[in-house]
């Protein structure tokens, strides 16, 4: 018996998942006030709050991965490789080629990734799956991908399908409904 609600546990297991970043993030920040306290000339001091500035950009960007992260425990694996994303899963998987990716949608109230390229193939990717926290970056890398509206998309009302993000033909459209 846990003293835990689950329901708590899981969202803890969301924030608290990688905490070589809550390292990394106390490091810089205390080795950047260490440096502006000690610091005799305006140039370490310059150095002790450029450290600072470091920490408070990882916060944000440890932050919007943490949202991005939906929990662990579900079906399947996610592997990024040489431009291609592909997904094991249990009832079958797939692959897609990132140059091919003309669009990626939200569907099952925030519960599966669909990520369509070229040519109709599409792959349904459980967003709990193992290595999905890969996503993270390459969404990120996408011309025109929103990363905030899609993170607001995630924690929001859910609808059935909701699309994320589509290639056109003249150029790369963002296209969060």
């Amino acid at each position: 018996m846990s003293l835990i609600r689950p329901e708590i546990a899981h969202g803890l297991s969301r924030w608290f998942s990688a905490t070589w970043e809550a390292v990394l993030v106390a490091a810089l920040a205390s080795l950047g006030l260490w440096r502006l306290l000690v610091a005799i000339t305006p140039v370490g001091q310059g150095v002790g709050i450029l450290l600072l500035l470091l920490a408070g950009l990882a916060i944000v960007t440890f932050r919007q991965r943490a949202r991005f992260r939906r929990g662990r425990g579900g079906p399947g694996v996610v592997q990024i490789d040489e431009g291609r994303i592909s997904y094991f899963g249990p009832d079958g998987g797939g692959f897609v080629a990132l140059n091919l990716l003309s669009g990626i949608d939200l569907l099952d109230h925030g519960r599966t990734w669909w990520l369509t390229q070229e040519g109709g193939e599409a792959v349904a990717i459980p967003t709990t799956a193992s290595g999905t926290q890969a996503l993270f970056d390459v969404f990120a890398s996408l011309p025109g991908f929103d990363m905030p509206a899609t993170l607001k998309a995630l924690e929001g009302p859910q609808s059935r399908r909701r699309l994320i993000w589509a290639k056109s033909e003249t150029g790369t459209v963002h296209l969060l409904n």
